[in-house]
Parts: C-alpha cells; structure tokens; sequence
C-alpha cells in the first residue's frame, strides 16, 4: 500500500461523511449508536471514537478502521439517506470498501464484509434491489413504471448487476 493510496482511502472517507452532512462527531454518534443497534456496544467515550474517525481521515498518516469498526462503518453505509438498503455499485456502501482497499484492507476480509451485509440486508428486508446501483434502481423502477423506457442501458445495468450478485 502506497501513500497515495492510503490518501485517497482517507480522503474517500472523509467524503462519504460529508456527503451525509456528517461531523466528526455525528459519525462518532452513529457508530455509537449502530453497536447498540447490534447487540455490541463500544467500551470507548464518545470523544475517543471521534478522535478514531479523525485518525482514518488524516491527510498526514490516515490508518486503517479496525475490523470492527469496518462493521459498524458498513452498516452505516450500506443504507442509503432514507434508510433504505443500498449496496449496488455506485452506493455509499461500495464506496466504503473501495476506501478500506485503498487504506490497506485485504480482498478477503472486504468479500467477507460484501456477504455479510448483502444476508443482513436482505434477510432483514431489503430484498434484491439492494444489490443494485442508485441509478440502476432508479431506471429500473422507471422502466417497471413504463416498459416503454427500457433501453440498453437499463440492461447493460442489470447485466453488471446479474454478474455481481453471481460472484
């Protein structure tokens, strides 16, 4: 793992908290919140998790989220804004395990994150559409809406989605 690549882990992070208009500190709260959620509670202060976000974000020396919070930091991010599962490509969730590949993570433990929350979403609901990209969802469900509006980019999408969920 190169500089750059922890940089750009770092910096993938730090966008994606943002994105959701997040602080230091509200993303401390939520992970917070996500292990109570499960059954795991953190020992650490509130403080403490918050000074662990910014360590991951550092421009300087950002260092790799530990495997559990990877686990809290993938159910945050494998829902989207609504609450509603998403984990296609182009989701927050995908873009998680491209900062945690780029921070120094192994291919093994990122299929093994990609499985868990794939059952976890499903199981609990989500059902399939979760496995499929923001915008592939969207020109889906317009195109269940009004067949008319299928074309071959709708089904380019539900092919590189069809040959994700087979891997």
């Amino acid at each position: 793992m190169s500089t750059h690549d922890s940089a750009v882990g770092a910096t993938t992070l730090k966008r994606l908290r943002r994105r959701r208009g997040w602080s230091l500190r509200d993303t401390a709260n939520a992970l917070i919140v996500t292990a109570a959620q499960l059954g795991q509670p953190l020992d650490s202060c509130l403080a403490s998790v918050q000074r662990s976000v910014a360590r991951w974000e550092s421009a300087t020396a950002p260092i790799l989220p530990s495997e559990r919070y990877q686990l809290l930091l993938a159910h945050r991010y494998a829902q989207d804004a609504s609450g509603q599962a998403s984990l296609g490509p182009g989701s927050d969730f995908a873009e998680l395990l491209d900062a945690l590949a780029h921070l120094g993570e192994s291919e093994q433990h990122l299929d093994e994150l990609r499985t868990l929350l794939v059952r976890t979403s499903t199981d609990a609901g989500g059902g399939l559409l979760a496995l499929l990209g923001p915008t592939t969802e969207a020109a889906l469900s317009a195109a269940l809406a009004d067949p008319s509006r299928v074309d071959e980019g709708v089904l380019d999408a539900m092919r590189v989605s069809i040959n994700l969920v087979n891997g």
